[in-house]
């Protein structure tokens, strides 16, 4: 029976080490969620990570399937283990998507995805607008249909 326990030691050894080694740092959590309803469009899409990231490798956003240009992630200075992706503030409602690409400190690259709805402005305060617009038109053609 004790010459058994050696060799079932090193089978759980082999077992187990395999597996450790290809563990790879895993996503946490995001800010918005995935899936997320928002009232607003957020400055950042922050990911978070178990483990410290190398470095970003590529980010992306698309609004309404549309592709967004300009958009940078980078870590952040205070937290290793998070990725930050600034919303160009032009686009302010749709259908969000954030996609990156990260490499962990163990080299391997990691893909991460988000998407989250942001509510287009309400119907009433757009009409608003258009309406203030258009009597400033008016109000403009009046002024100088009256110097002729």
């Amino acid at each position: 029976m004790t010459h058994r326990l050696p060799i079932v030691a090193a089978f759980a050894a082999v077992l187990v080490i395999p597996s450790a080694a290809a563990a790879h740092t895993a996503l946490d959590t995001t800010t918005p969620a995935d899936g997320a309803n928002l009232q607003a469009a957020p400055a950042t899409v922050v990911a978070r990570y178990a483990e410290p990231l190398a470095e970003v490798v590529d980010a992306g956003v698309t609004v309404d399937g549309a592709p967004v240009a300009g958009v940078r992630g980078r870590i952040a200075a205070r937290d290793a283990s998070q990725v930050r992706i600034p919303l160009p503030a032009t686009v302010r409602s749709g259908r969000f998507e954030v996609r990156w690409t990260v490499r962990g400190a163990d080299t391997h690259l990691l893909e991460g995805t988000v998407s989250f709805t942001v509510a287009r402005p309400a119907l009433r305060a757009d009409l608003r607008r258009i309406a203030a617009a258009l009597g400033d038109a008016a109000a403009a053609l009046r002024a100088t249909a009256g110097g002729i």
